[in-house]
């Protein structure tokens, strides 16, 4: 082992009291601890000089000598600009001039692979396939309504004469005329949809197919990139990173900031303290924001950084689900033979979850209730509860329907500018970092979202606003507020799109639906407790 390494000072002297009993869990969703945050803090004020920095996720790990003398080491994650290393950061975990060999060769492999997917793809044929489909069934609705419109008249003319005259077999042959005229309208169109579908579908799989041999081939060449490097654990012990994956391990595995600081502070007999991840640079599709706290990501760094780890005394990791006390009660807003409302507290499930620490939840609370929607985690408000199988169905419908009437208060970290608006930014899950959401206008769902400000706290430079989901898609209204393209403003307290705080200021204030067997409509209110 070296110690020749040069360690970064931390700001101020720091006391024995101040080191944490044992290393921090990586995985901690509450914030990193005080003297990382400390670390943080001193190597963002020199990257807030360059005001050109690309996005990225930075980390610090403060480190102690064997002498005793404190100070941390900083790292990016995977490259900053086209280069693996820079100055005064930890190293990759892989030889920088093998990898650039193997990636210029992984080039030259997946260049036919990825010529026939641009091929299909940009084909004229299936532009022009897609475009006469659209068409057509533009058409189809057209010639439909316009059919429509002519029965209803016909119809309305055949009643009225059979009040005036009673009865007649001519009315009730004109009547199933116009029935059939329908059927044999909606079977050409069918015949004509289906041929062309036909068409696209058989292009669509040529497509498919070569974006598998593109997918299979990468996965191969990313599985030789990733058998180069090996980590080490505190004991001196070392394993290559593919061997910690039993399917085709991710893109980008070992290139996290986290895997390099622990591998580096191994590397000169260094003892990990302290870590802090952060990404810096403007906000991304995600919606995370400059300086925000970043947990080690499950994906890559969950089967690597526990073994890492070894040797050290390691903390549990903090969850935002184990801040609520398992025998808090729920507070029954309604109740009736078919459903139950309740004020949903923050840091309860609404469906318990695969892992050990997300088995409590309203629905092993509350035994044979059928959860009709969900609030997040973090969120607290009115939460839907059906009694039977056939009320979960109904109210279900009301809910896809958009005919469920929704109102959040949420307290955002900005001084929104204008009174009211809509936001319209489709979404969908960033598949490499569950539970987060991102913007996606290609790939993603429709999400629609209602807002008006409430009232601004000045001082604190926040705004209290309610907010309208018209759609349901998970994390929308966070992913809404904190994206640059919506509100550009974090919900206080969010610890995936903002910072972390004591709690998420977002709480369902307000439901509106008809009740499933009454027909009554129904208003459920859950005060807003901050």
């Amino acid at each position: 082992m070296c110690t020749s390494v040069t360690l970064e000072p931390l700001p101020g002297p720091i006391s024995e009291t101040e080191l944490p009993p044992t290393f921090p869990s990586p995985f901690d969703e509450m914030g990193p601890h005080a003297l990382a945050q400390k670390a943080a803090e001193h190597l963002q004020q020199s990257l807030r000089a360059d005001d050109e920095l690309e996005g990225k996720v930075f980390g610090v790990l403060v480190v102690q000598r064997p002498t005793g003398e404190l100070g941390y080491l900083k790292a990016f994650s995977g490259k900053w600009g086209d280069a693996w290393v820079s100055a005064g950061f930890a190293p990759p975990l892989f030889d920088v001039e093998v990898r650039a060999r193997r990636d210029r060769a992984s080039d030259e492999t997946l260049r036919p692979f990825q010529a026939r997917l641009e091929a299909l793809t940009n084909a004229p044929e299936f532009a022009r396939q897609r475009e006469a489909l659209r068409s057509l069934q533009a058409q189809h609705r057209i010639e439909v309504d316009a059919l429509k419109a002519r029965h209803d008249t016909n119809r309305l003319e055949r009643a009225g004469q059979r009040n005036s005259r009673g009865a007649s077999p001519a009315l009730d042959d004109l009547s199933r005329l116009d029935s059939s005229e329908k059927k044999r309208l909606t079977q050409l169109h069918a015949q004509r949809i289906e041929a062309l579908e036909n068409e696209l579908l058989a292009h669509e799989r040529q497509v498919t197919e070569a974006r598998k041999a593109l997918s299979v081939a990468s996965a191969l060449l990313v599985r030789e990139i990733i058998e180069l490097p090996r980590v080490t654990n505190a004991r001196g012990e070392s394993r290559p990173v593919a061997s910690f994956f039993d399917k085709e391990p991710p893109g980008g595995v070992g290139e996290c900031a986290a895997p390099k600081l622990l591998a580096e502070a191994h590397r000169h007999g260094l003892k990990p303290i302290a870590l802090a991840e952060f990404w810096w640079g403007p906000t991304q599709a995600t919606g995370r924001v400059r300086g925000a706290h970043v947990p080690a990501c499950k994906t890559k760094c969950g089967p690597i950084l526990p073994f890492m780890l070894e040797g050290l005394s390691v903390g549990e990791p903090r969850r935002v689900i184990s801040r609520l006390a398992k025998d808090q009660p729920l507070t029954v807003l309604y109740e009736d033979r078919y459903l139950r409302v309740i004020d949903k507290p923050e840091g309860l499930l609404s469906v318990s979850g695969r892992e050990r620490t997300h088995l409590d939840a309203v629905e092993t609370r509350m035994p044979g209730v059928w959860v009709v929607h969900r609030l997040d985690l973090d969120t607290s408000g009115v939460l839907i509860l059906a009694l039977d199988l056939e009320t979960h169905v109904a109210l279900q419908q009301q809910f896809a329907r958009r005919q469920v009437t929704k109102r959040y208060i949420a307290i955002v970290d900005k001084l929104i500018s204008g009174e009211s608006g809509t936001i319209d930014l489709a979404l969908r899950p960033d598949i490499e970092d569950r539970p987060r959401q991102l913007h996606d206008p290609e790939h993603g769902k429709e999400a629609l979202t209602r807002w008006a400000v409430i009232s601004r706290d000045e001082p604190r430079g926040r705004s209290r606003l309610a907010l309208e989901p018209l759609t349901g898609r998970t994390h929308q209204l966070r992913v809404h507020c904190a994206n640059p393209l919506g509100l550009d403003a974090p919900i206080v307290g969010d610890r995936l799109y903002g910072r972390p705080a004591e709690r998420l200021l977002l709480h369902c204030e307000l439901l509106e639906l008809t009740h499933p067997v009454s027909g009554e409509k129904l208003e459920f209110v859950a005060k807003t407790p901050f």
